[in-house]
């Protein structure tokens, strides 16, 4: 192997150890306070939204969380939600606290609102006695 190729399989190896790992937001969410189903997905510019889906049909989407982005230093998602109700924007941060569980704190001027996620359980797991 030579000296260059050496070195650039390590610089990659540094750089691959060093870079955190985002964590998994993909999927359906349920809010704990209004029983919504929330599903995350990723946007081609790498940005994060939520948006509130309909339990029955005719099935509707609505954005309630855009433009998230993870901050590693902070290890938090950082982004705007919209309020349904009325379309207001407020700054937003979610925090994934365990693989199914997240928190959301919403932010307008000096209030803030804490919004409890949690993923609802797959087939396998409802199927458990």
């Amino acid at each position: 192997m030579g000296c260059n190729r050496l070195v650039v399989l390590l610089a990659s190896a540094i750089a691959s150890a060093a870079a955190p790992e985002e964590p998994q937001l993909a999927g359906r969410w349920k809010d704990a306070d209004r029983s919504w189903i929330l599903e995350f997905a990723r946007g081609s510019d790498g940005a994060w939204t939520g948006a509130r889906v309909a339990a029955a049909p005719p099935s509707s989407r609505t954005v309630i969380f855009e433009n998230l982005v993870y901050d590693a230093r902070a290890k938090l998602f950082r982004g705007t939600l919209i309020q349904p109700e009325d379309g207001s924007r407020h700054e937003v941060t979610l925090t994934l606290l365990t693989p199914t569980t997240a928190e959301a704190v919403v932010r307008k001027l000096f209030f803030t609102k804490r919004l409890s996620l949690a993923r609802p359980p797959g087939p396998a797991e409802t199927d458990k006695p």
